[in-house]
């Protein structure tokens, strides 16, 4: 009989995170849990039409005015920001959702809400990676990382860019660099005794920032100094170039196509008085929350803990920026920001993980979880009660006109109901401030031949004078609607509308931007025909 030896075992399969348990490797309830944490912040998002901002009806027009026309060099047309704050990504996301044939209200509500949940899941997420649960751990979900999802959650940076501001970009880079911070931290895998790049991670990596870059390029620049504090192996810095040189080339390319200015007309300039204003600008006061988490985490470092120091420090260098002194360095700075407040929200995602890391540290576990859930549920419903929803008419058409610098007309179309001689032409417009008028203004819209004759008209306030100008809300939209009465008898042939504003006491046409550039004293709408 021949003895055959037995075949040594070969090694077993080192996971790619040795200190998570398989059970959470394969389910891991706290991502579920950390999605169901926004649904206070997001409950606003479910009410019908839109919600009242400092944008309005903006992003919604924008996104069938790039449906309209689809360009690869596409910019938002409006954005009262720098450009490279305000890059095209998120508006085609809102596209792709209008395509699968939500509104075009609904397509930007489900980016908002979408961007917000990916920020309360990344985080879970990244945090969860970041604090390196003990292997004997028997519940399948980390709660420090838990207690960091409800800090984001919770976050009033992230309510302040969606409900207050309305800015997509913001939302959006914020929604998916924590994503991308883990992708850095992921970016090697253990095969037996060694360490090799994972290169789908890296690849997804690099997306990632290219996606948060062709957004925002300050808020990626912010998100890249928090990588820098998470201290990543090198191989974790192979996405993030990745992404930065694949967003510099898309920029480079809508750059041959459009002026990339730091202040896109007609937006004006940054305004530092108006951003720090004394003794704090309302975004910096609600800083004094996170400030307060910094002397926390760095008060408890003499008890030897000291693993969030780097975070919690690099989170407070954002916040900072954010207050008034620092003036002085955002005057010698690029204007990639549209306000210093906007790194608040990467401070905040900052602390977050900083906080898991001290929970982890100190072994608070449950009992810190309940208490960090018990108060986001306090905070979080703040969005709830001060968002103010808007019955809103859906956009079908995007002509942007600016009159008297502060009002916008994001509309405008003529419905006939009896193009002939003593019929009814009905010009609709939607309008929305841009900031307090101060001022009554009246609308004119007429009905004049090829030698500019005003054959008919009809002039009012807006909306049969039930909202003047001086009253109107800064991001408030408003149908107004204008019947023309076609005289009889009039000749046939071909007529134009236009329309524009006044003053009523001197009936002095206030001055119109047009798209192109071009200064008018009106909106040419289109042409009718009478027969």
């Amino acid at each position: 009989m021949v003895e055959t030896q037995a075949k040594p075992l070969p090694p077993p399969v080192q996971p790619d995170h040795p200190d998570r348990p398989a059970s959470r490797r394969a389910l891991d309830r706290g991502v579920l849990l950390a999605a169901l944490l926004t649904l206070f912040a997001i409950g606003p998002l479910f009410y019908p039409g839109f919600f009242l901002s400092e944008r309005g009806l903006i992003v919604p027009y924008e996104v069938v005015g790039l449906a309209e026309r689809p360009s690869p060099t596409w910019l938002p047309r409006l954005a009262d920001d720098p450009t490279l704050a305000q890059g095209p990504a998120p508006y085609w996301a809102a596209r792709i959702l209008l395509l699968a044939g939500l509104s075009p209200s609904g397509a930007v509500k489900a980016v908002f809400g979408g961007s917000l949940i990916l920020a309360a899941v990344g985080v879970y997420i990244l945090a969860r990676r970041v604090v390196r649960a003990p292997r004997d751990q028997p519940e399948p979900v980390c709660w420090p990382a838990l207690v960091a999802a409800a800090i984001v959650a919770a976050l009033p940076a992230l309510a302040d860019a969606l409900y207050v501001r309305g800015n997509l970009a913001e939302v959006w880079a914020l929604g998916l660099l924590p994503f991308a911070l883990w992708t850095s931290l992921a970016a090697a895998r253990v095969v037996g005794e060694e360490r090799e790049p994972d290169v789908p991670t890296i690849v997804i990596g690099a997306v990632l920032w290219a996606a948060i870059g062709l957004a925002h390029v300050g808020l990626m620049l912010a998100g890249l100094f928090v990588l820098a504090a998470l201290r990543p192996r090198p191989e974790g810095w192979t996405g993030p170039a990745g992404g930065v040189v694949l967003a510099g080339a898309v920029w480079l390319v809508i750059a041959a196509r459009h002026p990339i200015t730091l202040g896109m007309p007609p937006a004006p300039p940054l305004d530092l008085a108006q951003v720090f204003a004394p003794p704090f600008s309302p975004a910096a006061a609600r800083s004094l929350g996170p400030v307060a988490a910094i002397l926390l985490l760095l008060s408890v470092a003499p008890l030897g803990v000291r693993r969030p120091a780097a975070l919690a420090l690099a989170a407070a260098a954002l916040i900072a920026l954010s207050l008034s002194f620092a003036a002085p360095i955002w005057q010698r700075l690029p204007a990639l920001l549209s306000s210093p407040s906007q790194l608040l929200g990467v401070a905040g995602i900052a602390l977050a993980v900083a906080g898991a890391q001290l929970v982890r540290a100190l072994d608070l576990g449950r009992p810190m979880a309940a208490t960090a859930l018990a108060v986001m549920a306090l905070v979080a419903g703040a969005p709830v009660f001060a968002a103010q929803p808007l019955a809103v008419r859906e956009p079908t058409s995007f002509t942007p006109y600016l009159v008297d610098r502060d009002i916008l007309l994001l509309e405008a179309s003529l419905q006939a109901e009896d193009v002939r001689p003593g019929g009814t032409l009905t010009v609709v417009l939607v309008w929305q401030g841009r900031r307090p008028i101060g001022r009554d203004l009246t609308v004119f819209t007429h009905l004049q031949n090829s030698a500019h004759v005003v054959v008919a008209q009809h002039d009012g306030p807006p909306v049969e004078g039930k909202r003047p100008t001086s009253g109107w809300r800064p991001g408030e939209p408003h149908l107004d609607l204008h019947p023309i009465r076609i005289p009889s008898p009039l000749p046939p042939g071909r007529y134009q509308v236009v329309a524009g504003m006044y003053l009523p006491a001197t009936g002095d046409r206030v001055g119109i931007l047009a798209p192109n550039g071009r200064t008018s004293d009106a909106i040419m709408l289109g042409e009718i025909e009478i027969r």
